[in-house]
């Protein structure tokens, strides 16, 4: 059985691969709910519309045409791939054409890789070792040092740490320590100190002294952190919900004798075992994708911001009136979050998207599509104010506009040309009609690093 030794702390900077259970010739299988449903058909593939973010921030939506050596065709508009960051697909009449839509049903199997990458699939030991079962890519080995998380049951995940792995019994506990090898069950150094270790594993005969845990006590395992996740290839989002890095990425429609959606995976390890092209799996047909994941940052990047109530106005429990960012449900890298005036709201940009040393080089772009929030009184008005920069001797731009029954959704698109800009600020006011109301939604929040405009 290879297994990995003991270290010392800090954590060591790679994992060796999964080792081998001492059990032989025992298979434990949990499958992924819903993700081995078979396909009634491919989705036709003339009909998509196409929702395209650029790289000035701006939004280009129509029906797909083709996308062929980097080039894409969105009804009468050509656009070349370098200048697109993100994009998501769906049916131009609003039906899916068969059982996949690209969500992941709620309780399946995922095992999630660096650098962000997510398979649904199922967990098989087969003669004492570990590999994942993919539904279009194959079985896959897992190697720790490649794993992010890998969750087996459940919908829910232990919080990552900095210093350890973390394991959620399926009662809910949480183990913390160091995963040395996965088989028919899973072997784990303890972190020094863990009350919770002992506590869960007191009278368990099914974990010894040497920390043992069979596996069909694991809910989820979430690995500690590591370095950056960025990486140069495109990352794309498939029909049965899963994320991979991908390239030579076509869109040929059927009704031309096309072959439909096609790429080829990036990720060497998952290319090796899937070669050639995913023309031949309607469940790797692309739904959504970020072609310049170094490039976009969802505002969530920023972290919380700082918040004040504006000058003459009142509002009491200001420092909850941002609500926590949520994901795009279509696209990962953009962000949702919900403001309730009256606020100023100051996000600070880190520099490693804009200025720091190592950040990429371009002109920075905040974009969103600025709504109010619902539910929402009729007479509902506020005064938005977006400044991109800190208007202290540096370069800054700014908009402002009323949001009303009458214009209830304003896209936003602030760009900075130094690339420099280290505060996003936003402010809510109110229109004239008392606070009431004065609560607007951020939708696919981003920002974007702009390189033709160096």
């Amino acid at each position: 059985m290879e297994t990995r030794e003991p270290s010392p702390r800090p954590m060591p900077a790679f994992r060796h691969t999964i080792g081998r259970a001492a059990a032989c010739g025992v298979a434990a299988v949990f499958t992924a709910v819903g993700v081995l449903t078979t396909l009634a058909s491919a989705a036709p593939q003339e009909a998509l519309r196409a929702q395209v973010l650029t790289a000035t921030g701006a939004w280009v939506d129509g029906p797909l045409r083709g996308i062929d050596g980097g080039r894409w065709q969105i009804g009468d508009e050509r656009l070349e791939q370098a200048a697109i960051v993100a994009f998501a697909v769906s049916p131009i009449d609003g039906r899916s054409g068969g059982v996949l839509d690209g969500r992941i049903a709620s309780g399946a199997s995922v095992l999630e890789l660096w650098p962000d990458q997510q398979l649904p699939g199922t967990l098989k030991v087969v003669q004492g070792a570990a590999v994942w079962e993919h539904r279009w890519i194959g079985t896959v080995p897992i190697a720790i040092d490649r794993i992010s998380s890998m969750r087996l049951r459940g919908s829910k995940l232990p919080e990552r740490r900095s210093d350890a792995d973390a394991i959620m019994l399926a009662n809910g506990d949480v183990l913390t320590g160091f995963v040395e090898s996965i088989g028919t069950d899973l072997a784990y150094e303890p972190l020094a100190g863990g009350a919770a270790d002992a506590a869960a594993s007191e009278g368990d005969a099914s974990m010894e002294s040497s920390r043992r845990v069979s596996l069909d006590r694991i809910g989820a395992v979430v690995f500690a952190a590591a370095g950056t996740t960025d990486d140069a290839s495109m990352q794309l989002t498939t029909a049965d919900g899963s994320r991979v890095l991908g390239r030579n990425l076509r869109y040929a429609p059927s009704t031309s004798g096309g072959a439909g959606w096609s790429f080829e995976l990036a990720d060497p390890a998952l290319a090796s075992i899937r070669r050639g092209d995913t023309s031949d799996n309607a469940a790797a047909n692309v739904m959504s994708g970020v072609l310049a994941p170094q490039r976009l940052h969802p505002l969530a990047a920023c972290g919380q911001p700082d918040t004040r109530v504006p000058d003459g106005a009142f509002h009491y429990g200001v420092d909850q009136s941002v609500e926590r960012p949520r994901q795009d449900s279509t696209l990962p890298r953009l962000s949702e979050v919900q403001i309730s005036g009256p606020v100023v709201a100051t996000y600070a940009i880190p520099s490693a998207i804009a200025g720091g040393p190592g950040a990429i080089e371009g002109s920075l772009v905040f974009s969103a599509l600025v709504s109010l929030a619902v539910p929402t009184p009729s007479d509902a008005r506020v005064d938005v104010r977006i400044q991109l920069g800190d208007g202290r001797g540096g370069e800054s731009t700014r908009t402002s506009f009323t949001l009303d029954a009458r214009t209830p959704r304003v896209p936003v698109v602030l760009t900075d040309p130094s690339g420099r800009a280290t505060a996003l600020t936003i402010e809510l006011g109110d229109g004239g009609n008392g606070i009431a109301g004065d609560s607007i939604l951020l939708e696919r929040a981003c920002l974007i690093v702009d390189r033709s405009k160096r």
